[in-house]
């Protein structure tokens, strides 16, 4: 029954998404479903016109039954909710946590065409049951499936034998993660300890940099595999947030290479992420005591951050199969 389920889907399927993204291609290489990705250069909202009619024109030569669409981005969502009367296909909603609990105040003041995207979506996919609550209040049907770990090595981490650690802080510079605690956390840090900061640091002042800079390796942008290489010869990474229902995608990829955790300490994420990782408060203090706490513990935490990989591969395989069958029930004639 799975294999006629994956066949159906893969004939009667399509997903499509306005920017690339680690959970949508894994859900890609799932269902292999057949797919497109529009990006473009052009500023918003110029590009938004351009986008649609592609989106449009792809929808008319393929007639899916069931559309698959990632939100944000919401221009897209919304039209696929619109044009889904005329095209009658099935639509479903790859909802990513600003999609349901808005973080800016554009966001919030547009907040109520989310919820019509909700309720109208034959349903909606979001990474935990505390989202799934949400999207149930605002009269949507969920479905729960976090991101898969993502099929990406390191290199084998070697017995340690070095008397410095590396620590790699996975950052964006969003409002939403708390980097000035850390910078403060780390300062005092005994110089045995080395620091890695990711992420583009022209996001913050440069009177910020350069007051840690001297403590602080700040990377900027890197290549993925560039990336990989740096969070795989890590020690120790710490992805840090202040938003609830956050499954942060630094965690996945540090599972993905086998290297042990410090994240926030949030109910979503103890529950997901419950080897291998040590939580935190969002405070300095807290920050710098349980990353000493951790670097004393590594050997414990190495080991079972190799067990976490593999329940959380497992029990995704599962959840891909609960999902291959939903949406093969949507392909079934409405009673």
């Amino acid at each position: 029954m799975a294999g006629m389920n994956s066949k159906n889907i893969r004939e009667h399927c399509v997903l499509i998404a306005w920017e690339r993204h680690a959970r949508t291609i894994s859900l890609l290489d799932y269902l292999k479903i057949d797919n497109k990705i529009f990006c473009s250069n052009i500023s918003s909202p110029f590009k938004y016109p351009v986008l649609l009619i592609r989106s449009f024109h792809f929808l008319l030569v393929k007639r899916p039954r069931i559309l698959i669409v990632q939100n944000p981005s919401i221009v897209l969502s919304l039209a696929a909710c619109l044009i889904k009367w005329i095209l009658r296909y099935n639509l479903v909603v790859d909802a990513h946590n600003a999609a349901i609990c808005p973080e800016n105040k554009f966001l919030i003041r547009i907040f109520f065409i989310a919820k019509f995207i909700i309720r109208h979506s034959e349903m909606t996919i979001v990474t935990c049951k505390e989202l799934a609550e949400k999207v149930k209040y605002y009269g949507g049907i969920p479905f729960v499936i976090p991101d898969k770990i993502p099929n990406i090595s390191g290199k084998m981490k070697s017995s340690k034998n070095s008397e410095t650690y590396k620590i790699v802080y996975i950052c964006s510079f969003n409002d939403d993660e708390p980097f000035l605690e850390f910078f403060n956390a780390v300062a005092d840090l005994p110089n045995f300890i080395d620091i890695y900061v990711t992420g583009n640091q022209k996001k913050i002042k440069y009177s910020v940099v350069e007051k840690y800079q001297k403590r602080i390796k700040f990377t900027n942008y890197l290549d993925y595999e560039d990336y990989v290489e740096l969070l795989s010869s890590a020690d120790l990474a710490i992805d840090l947030t202040y938003r609830e229902n956050c499954l942060v995608c630094g965690a996945y990829e540090a599972v993905a290479v086998g290297t042990p955790l410090i994240l926030s300490s949030k109910d979503a994420l103890t529950k997901h992420f419950f080897k291998g990782v040590v939580f935190t408060e969002n405070s300095s203090s807290e920050i710098m005591s349980n990353i000493l706490y951790a670097l004393q513990n590594l050997d414990t935490l190495n080991k079972e951050i190799k067990e976490l990989k593999i329940t959380l591969e497992k029990k995704w395989f599962v959840l891909g199969e609960d999902l291959n069958s939903a949406l093969h029930n949507l392909l079934e004639p409405k009673k």
